[in-house]
C-alpha cells in the first residue's frame, strides 16, 4: 500500500510532461506555457521513482495508516480548484490551508507564507518569464 503514493506521483508527473507539450515549451526566445509543467512533471516523476525504489528496498511495515492519502487528496483538490479559480489563487489556498490545518501553524503566518509564495510565483512566471498561467472558469465568466 505504501507503494501507491510513488506510483501515483510517477503517473501524475508523466501526465504533466505529456500535457506540457500542448502549451509549447519555447516561444519567441523564452519559455512557453508548457515549460513549467514539463519541469514539474519531470521532478514529480523522478522523485516518485526514487521514492518507489526506496519503498521496494525497505522492509514491509506491519501496520499502514491513511495519512499518506492527505497529500494526494490535497493536490487533487488544488488541481480541481485551479480549473475553477485559476492556478495562482488555487496555490494560495492550497499553501494556506495546508499550513494552517495540517501543519497547525497560525492563520496569520500561514497567510503570510502563502501570499509571499504566490507573489513570488507570479513575479517569476507571469512578470519576468511572461508565462501565461491558467486563469480558471470563474475568470472566464467574469471577464469573458
Amino acid at each position: 500500500m505504501r507503494k501507491l503514493f510513488p506510483v501515483f506521483a510517477i503517473a501524475l508527473g508523466l501526465f504533466w510532461v505529456a500535457m506540457s507539450f500542448r502549451y509549447g515549451l519555447w516561444i519567441r526566445r523564452g519559455p512557453g506555457g508548457g515549460f513549467f509543467p514539463l519541469v514539474g512533471g519531470l521532478l514529480c516523476a523522478g522523485f516518485g521513482l526514487i521514492y518507489l525504489i526506496g519503498e521496494l528496498r525497505a522492509p514491509t511495515p506491519a501496520l499502514i495508516d491513511g495519512k499518506f492519502l492527505h497529500p494526494i487528496l490535497a493536490v487533487l483538490a488544488a488541481l480541481a480548484a485551479s480549473y475553477a479559480i485559476g492556478l495562482l489563487p488555487a496555490l494560495l489556498l492550497f499553501i494556506f490551508l495546508w499550513l494552517w490545518l495540517y501543519e497547525k501553524r497560525g492563520a496569520a503566518s500561514s497567510f503570510l507564507i502563502s501570499a509571499c509564495t504566490t507573489a513570488g510565483i507570479w513575479a517569476v512566471f507571469v512578470y519576468w518569464l511572461v508565462v501565461p498561467l491558467p486563469k480558471g472558469a470563474v475568470h472566464a465568466m467574469i471577464f469573458g
